[in-house]
């Protein structure tokens, strides 16, 4: 399960860009504006402080009021109205033959994160070719985890065809189920790519957490939005909680 959805609201991705422009500005005299340019200013081997920097910057801004509003209708179709967010918003940042930012295949369930969220994959540059994320359909992906189950070591990655490249527009994300095998391979257009991502699942869906303790859904996650009849819920809950212990 995956689609491509159209932003209503460009105002925090311009706040982003320009976060990451005024960054790279201190690594250059010339006047720098195009986000797919960072390599001509940046050097490889400081890209990444580059992205931490500006992965700081990024959560320090209102995101949560200025940009989930233009996306709360899709979360409540996936993950219905009671739902809970990641704490931070992430920003990954590729340069062209950066092999240091290659995102082998992978589901996200296999390190702990609830088979039962959605993930936003949000480009803030043009994706084509082979420079943005690869994510295989239901079919391909369960393929791959009865291969790994039975043992296979085999490099999956070699058998992606173009038609698994997600090709997206500044302007629009992808909503995916992270179960399904998705990654990147190294950027050999002639264009950075970077993008923001970050995670939603409803309140009750079951979690991996008791095995994962760093995807505890109460750290790794935030409360952003729960029902009347929830928050009911959970004031009678704490009512029970207190009394036992008073008890």
């Amino acid at each position: 399960m995956y689609r491509k959805i159209k932003l209503i609201n460009h105002h925090f991705i311009d706040k982003c860009t320009s976060i990451i422009l005024k960054e790279v500005q201190t690594h250059t005299e010339k006047i720098f504006d195009k986000v797919e340019d960072i390599h001509s200013a940046v050097a490889i081997d400081k890209v990444n402080r580059l992205r931490i920097k500006c992965f700081e910057e990024i959560n320090c801004l209102d995101w949560e009021r200025e940009f989930l509003p233009s996306l709360t209708d899709c979360i409540h179709e996936y993950c219905g109205p009671d739902y809970m967010l990641q704490n931070k918003i992430n920003l990954s940042i590729v340069m062209p033959n950066d092999e240091n930012s290659v995102l082998s295949g992978h589901s996200d369930s296999w390190t702990g994160e609830s088979p039962f969220q959605i993930n936003f994959w949000i480009p803030l540059t043009d994706t084509y070719e082979k420079n943005g994320i690869f994510i295989l359909n239901e079919e391909k992906s369960f393929d791959i985890f009865e291969k790994i189950k039975n043992g296979s070591d085999s490099n999956f990655v070699e058998n992606l065809e173009d038609g698994d490249f997600v090709q997206v527009k500044f302007g629009e994300a992808v909503v995916f189920n992270p179960v399904l095998y998705h990654g990147s391979i190294t950027n050999l257009t002639n264009k950075t790519r970077a993008s923001l991502n970050f995670r939603a699942k409803n309140l009750f869906a079951p979690d991996l957490s008791e095995y994962f303790p760093d995807r505890n859904p109460f750290s790794y996650y935030k409360k952003i939005f729960y029902s009347k009849s929830t928050n009911l819920g959970i004031k009678y809950l704490s009512m029970l909680k207190s009394e036992k212990e008073r008890l």
